[in-house]
């Protein structure tokens, strides 16, 4: 509010919103906003009380409370400078409809001022903004307004000054500039993405010029601090870059405010050599927070070298890889409410526990998801679940390492694996595959735990829970799972079972998974009833019954193929094919003999079938 006048005359008082109690006193309100302000008496937005000139231009005085409702927003006498929204003038004089600009309402037709919450909308302090349709727009005086608006946004920025503190812009700002800078100038080719964040409305969105595409944003002020409902749309992973520029963290979610929460969403970005000595080198999260298709790589924190989430986190599509904790969390430290759907965690450190993901006291689900080659150096390379619950389901925990339980290891926690795949991990002594701590409870249903170092498969302090229709590989004599008791097919230290899995490879799908091989004890082998409905590659379930482990069969195996190809050359386009198959009930595909073909593999397939592929 600017406010000028001489004496002590002018009180901003609670409970009537500005109240002007001397006949000495004179004042002037330009381009501010008085609004949801209550009163036991007159005027709940300005009360003049004596025979003071109080002179208001381009400001708005609406949506306040009187006990006599007459004069709900003003009491008293005023001077209008025009270009004044007044809700309901009928409290006091000065103010016309239709005069000098002035849009004014009365008792029985009030104009209601359509303002936001007061919220973060940008800049210092927080404000009401003018929603879409709010008589305010446009309709002040350009000769009387400041330049700039309570948030220093420069005026106007539609067809002409709006009444009012705040100047209404559309919700979303585009970043047209790859340098990070801060000096307020929002005109097209110099917005930074560190001035979008600033400037953009609550709840709106930030979207990125596509000249930038191929870009990196490398920071130099410091970490990007979000503290207010925001989305940032990226031009792809592959495409756009925010770079901590191994000095600082990239993002700081937090509101500032323990008894609210604000929605955050990442989409489409590069996050990467994020440093800080807390927590968080990409990400510290405290409040509700997306990260979709984007690739969280190579940052560095105490703990959480990709991302440290307190609040409610959800990673969708995405690869975090290659980040560094100096303790817990290699890719992830969540101590909140952590979901982690159809991504991969791969290659993180950390050098104390949890090398993928720690999950230390909060509440983790992974789903459809490949966590694999992070590396804990003491314990537990893919994830340490310590004092929190995890749910992992058609999900792939494979060639992590930790000198002690490499795969999944749980202390004073509840984990629950569904459909999924611990195998090739590393570790010393027993679970290298999954270990369950004490006080911790554990249940596998329907999940292929085999092939890990030394066939030391699961260890336990705490027994097992089997859901049934598990393939463990060797029990270790751990309590809970009985070969051929509820579906369970177990092995022993003195005979392990081979899984038959193939290699971690792409076999369809947004994240790499271990095929089933021909002979696997896995296929059909599930009980279809606690199987999820598709395979962590989306492959519908079930395709005869349900198979063991993260991988559904889709069909009959092909070993081997060996095409004859009629004529001595194949030219682009359609071209017959003759084969043979060792399963004569089994015709393959186009696209399946395609990919045989350009697999090189060779064998026989039943004489006298044919089929057309396009060769390009």
């Amino acid at each position: 509010v600017n406010i000028g006048g001489d004496g002590g005359g002018i009180l901003n008082a609670n409970p009537i919103g500005l109240e002007i109690n001397s006949d000495r006193a004179n004042a002037t309100i330009i381009n501010s906003t008085i609004t949801n302000n209550i009163t036991s008496s007159s005027g709940g937005g300005i009360a003049n009380l004596s025979g003071a000139t109080i002179a208001l231009s381009n400001t708005i005085v609406a949506g306040n409370t009187s006990a006599t409702r007459v004069s709900s927003d003003i009491h008293g006498v005023f001077t209008s400078n025009g270009f004044n929204l007044i809700g309901n003038g009928d409290g006091g004089s000065g103010f016309s409809n239709g005069v000098n600009g002035d849009i004014v309402g009365t008792f029985t037709n009030p104009i209601a001022p359509r303002l936001s919450p007061l919220q973060d909308n940008g800049g210092f302090t927080f404000t009401h903004v003018p929603l879409p349709d709010s008589p305010a727009i446009d309709n002040g005086n350009p000769n009387a307004a400041n330049t700039l608006d309570q948030r220093r946004i420069s005026r106007p920025q539609g067809l002409g000054v709006d009444i009012g503190a705040v100047e209404f812009r559309p919700e979303n700002l585009t970043v047209t500039t790859l340098n990070d800078e801060f000096d307020g100038d929002l005109t097209p080719g110099d917005v930074s993405l560190r001035e979008a964040i600033f400037f953009t409305n609550a709840g709106g969105t930030i979207n990125f010029d596509d000249n930038l595409a191929g870009g990196a944003i490398a920071l130099t002020s410091g970490e990007l601090a979000i503290a207010k409902n925001l989305t940032i749309q990226g031009l792809g992973a592959n495409n756009l870059t925010i770079s901590g520029n191994n000095v600082s963290r990239v993002f700081n979610i937090d509101d500032g405010d323990l008894n609210t929460s604000i929605n955050v969403t990442i989409d489409g970005l590069t996050i990467t050599n994020g440093t800080t000595t807390g927590d968080g080198g990409a990400i510290f999260n405290s409040e509700n927070l997306t990260v979709n298709n984007s690739t969280i790589t190579t940052n560095t924190a105490n703990f959480g070298g990709g991302i440290f989430n307190i609040g409610n986190a959800t990673v969708s599509n995405s690869t975090i890889d290659s980040n560094t904790a100096n303790s817990h969390g290699g890719g992830i430290l969540n101590r909140g409410n952590l979901t982690v759907d159809r991504s991969t965690i791969f290659a993180n450190l950390a050098l104390s526990e949890g090398g993928g993901i720690n999950n230390d006291g909060g509440t983790l689900t992974v789903t459809n998801s490949t966590i694999n080659s992070n590396v804990g150096q003491t314990y537990s390379g893919g994830i340490d679940n310590d004092r929190g619950t995890a749910t992992i389901i058609n999900s792939t925990i494979s060639d992590n390492f930790a000198e002690n339980f490499g795969g999944i290891a749980a202390y004073l926690a509840n984990t629950t694996v569904i459909n999924s795949t611990i195998t090739a991990n590393v570790g010393n002594g027993d679970g290298n595959g999954l270990f369950n701590g004490t006080g911790s409870t554990a249940t596998v249903t329907n999940s292929i735990v085999a092939g890990n170092w030394n066939n030391n498969d699961i260890g336990a302090i705490a027994p097992f829970t089997s859901g049934g229709n598990n393939l463990i590989g060797n029990s270790n004599g751990v309590a809970g799972f009985t070969n051929g008791l509820n579906g369970d097919i177990v092995g022993t230290a003195a005979n392990p079972i081979d899984p038959l899995i193939g290699t971690l490879q792409d076999n369809g799908g947004a994240t790499f998974t271990h095929a089933l091989l021909p002979g696997s004890l896995a296929i059909d082998a599930g009980n279809n009833n606690n199987a999820p409905t598709t395979d962590q590659r989306g492959i519908i379930r079930p395709q005869d019954a349900v198979d063991i482990g993260a991988f559904e069969l889709v069909g009959n195996p092909i070993t081997s193929f060996d095409p004859v190809l009629n004529g001595s050359s194949v030219q682009s386009g359609f071209s017959t094919v003759s084969f043979s198959t060792l399963r004569d009930e089994l015709l393959p595909t186009p696209n399946e003999i395609a990919k045989l073909m350009s697999d090189n593999l060779s064998g026989s397939l039943m004489a006298g079938n044919t089929t057309e592929l396009l060769f390009a």
